[in-house]
């Protein structure tokens, strides 16, 4: 096993699973909202991150360019941030 293994909200006695749950149904509103490109790159962010690799990595993997695929994560991110904020209409 790895040493990434210990989550925080876990030692809360909160699943992570639950939480990534309610996230991610919030989350994925709002990336619907994002322009295509920063869709697209958002979510190769995201699994990324699933799957424990650098969104470098991910990006070599299937033969992307990083730095557009990363200046539109940025961007999206950003803009999801702004959204995110928003109450719900």
């Amino acid at each position: 096993q790895s040493l990434v293994d210990n989550k925080p909200s876990e030692q809360r006695g909160v699943p992570e699973s639950v939480i990534q749950l309610e996230a991610t149904r919030e989350l994925m509103a709002a990336i619907e909202q994002l322009p295509p490109q920063q869709q697209v790159a958002v979510r190769l962010y995201l699994e990324a991150k699933a799957q424990g690799v650098s969104l470098k990595e991910l990006c070599r993997s299937r033969d992307l360019a990083f730095d557009r695929v990363n200046r539109n994560k940025l961007f999206g991110i950003t803009r999801l941030a702004e959204l995110l904020r928003q109450p719900a209409s």
